[in-house]
């Protein structure tokens, strides 16, 4: 399906948090989490994709991947 490959938005985003919190210098504390995502909508795509992405992560093995994701709010937005 389509909006699998837009699932993969939220994966990227969930690793680059993960590597630039555990990296030495970083200033992203340990226990981030993703407050909200914000979509666009016209055919529903995109906000399907970062839905999956989110339930994925969310029953995912990794308990960093959990915690990022728990209570994540999406926004979907009608476009004109």
């Amino acid at each position: 399906l389509l909006w699998t490959g837009h699932s993969t938005v939220i994966d990227e985003i969930i690793t680059q948090l993960l590597d630039e919190s555990s990296s030495p210098s970083s200033l992203v504390p340990n226990n981030i989490k993703m407050g909200a995502m914000l979509a666009s909508v016209g055919g529903g795509g995109l906000l399907c994709g970062i839905l999956e992405g989110i339930e994925r992560n969310y029953w995912s093995d990794d308990q960093d991947r959990q915690n990022i994701v728990r209570g994540t709010k999406v926004v979907a937005c009608e476009t004109e």
